[in-house]
């Protein structure tokens, strides 16, 4: 999943099908609370409505560790 800031547009965020490596169509949310309920449906789906816990991650496989 890629996320981006669009200046003033909004976000967008574009899933990649982890299989056959194709990119979905972006989708696009006006605001940050459109964007982090749109996360927690695809990310957390049986998830209770009003949480989602964001954390660090490596990228592209990259420790991140000491930056």
């Amino acid at each position: 999943m890629r996320v981006r800031h669009h200046a003033p547009a909004g976000w967008s965020t574009t899933l990649r099908e982890p299989v056959s490596g194709e990119h979905a169509p972006p989708e696009r949310h006006a605001g940050l609370s459109g964007l982090l309920r749109r996360l927690r449906e695809d990310l957390a789906p049986g998830a209770p409505a009003g949480r989602l816990v964001i954390g660090a991650q490596p990228l592209l496989g990259r420790d991140l560790g000491g930056r």
